[in-house]
């Protein structure tokens, strides 16, 4: 169950322990790498305790297999990082939302400051028309953002 890269660790400690009745690891709960029949890693949480019986010395290890837990640790992770991006993008869709609005209201102002004939016209009305394309890709992204906010919340509501 020791996986190759670690039995001459694993040993050391052995041979520590039976020479000063210490090891780093008894007693506690730790995760590691350990091996299947199959040479495939897979890990673990391990807990070894040692015990004394007359002169003899035995170890009682407790083993847990711990893949499942590790792959939703990581699936949350996924899911907070997702809903950070969501927020970020919803951040920002709001703020490009208040620029278009204000050279919106701003050119829509100018125009009806001006003369039928002025020739600023169709440069401010290329100007709204360019705002109103922006929104519509605001928009766009909007929902997208607020779709990716909700990952996080719908993957701590699944039953497990």
């Amino acid at each position: 169950i020791i996986p190759f890269q670690h039995r001459e660790q694993h040993q050391q400690g052995l041979q520590r322990f039976l020479s000063t009745g210490e090891g780093p690891v008894l007693s506690k709960r730790i995760e590691l790498m350990a091996l299947r029949r199959d040479g495939t890693e897979f890990p673990v949480e391990l807990s070894i305790r040692p015990l004394k019986i007359g002169d003899t010395r035995t170890f009682h290890a407790f083993i847990a297999d711990v893949t499942d837990r590790k792959r939703g640790d990581e699936a949350l992770r996924e899911a907070d990082r997702i809903e950070a991006l969501g927020k970020l993008a919803g951040e920002i869709a709001q703020d490009f939302d208040r620029l278009i609005t204000a050279i919106t209201r701003q050119s829509t102002f100018l125009m009806g400051c001006l003369d039928q004939d002025d020739r600023l016209r169709d440069g401010i009305e290329e100007i709204k028309n360019a705002a109103g394309q922006a929104a519509v890709l605001t928009k766009i992204c909007w929902p997208s953002a607020a779709a990716r906010c909700s990952i996080r919340r719908c993957w701590t509501s699944m039953p497990s």
